[in-house]
């Protein structure tokens, strides 16, 4: 209960900052999202469709993917300890385990601006073929419902085919 307060909380400054970080008349960043929030469980093998979706890079380069293919993607939300310790380890090694088996690796950073992601990158290696920003979660959270508890996500054939915590034993089965 402790942990989700404290996540609840550090959603809401990291919403706070980003909000007060932008300049009075400054739009808020776009973020292209195809197809309605997916319902079914938050895990598991349920099948539900991955919708298609647009983020830019840390850069400002917008990055899509077309809800076809295989995908294996990471979350990682920049405030969250919990993220930062699995970078190294069990983040690089599920990112070898999913290109070993021909995937691509998407590392969506939540609740982060372009300016986050740049900073991020250069205190981070995030083991990933792309590193994208997802400012306000809308892909991340909304869409593919990811969370403390979900934060890897496997797509194959455009179908989410498993979602969870970092468990690379899991992760091998799914694969």
């Amino acid at each position: 209960m402790v942990d989700l307060v404290v996540i609840l909380v550090l959603v809401a400054v990291a919403a706070w900052w980003h909000q007060a970080r932008r300049g009075p008349g400054e739009p808020e960043p776009t973020v292209a999202v195809s197809s309605p929030s997916p319902s079914g469980p938050a895990e598991g093998p349920d099948g539900r469709t991955a919708p298609p979706f647009t983020l830019n890079d840390a850069d400002g380069r917008p990055h899509s993917y077309d809800g076809k293919g295989g995908l294996f993607i990471v979350l990682t939300a920049i405030g969250c300890g919990d993220c930062l310790s699995r970078i190294e380890a069990q983040d690089r090694k599920a990112a070898e385990m999913a290109r070993a088996r021909g995937l691509p690796v998407w590392n969506l950073l939540v609740f982060a601006d372009e300016s986050a992601g740049r900073t991020f990158m250069t205190g981070h290696q995030p083991d990933a073929d792309r590193v994208l920003v997802d400012p306000g979660g809308k892909v991340s959270v909304d869409v593919y419902r990811g969370s403390d508890a979900a934060c890897w996500i496997l797509v194959r054939g455009g179908r989410i085919v498993w979602q969870g915590g970092a468990d690379l034993e899991a992760l091998g089965k799914a694969l």
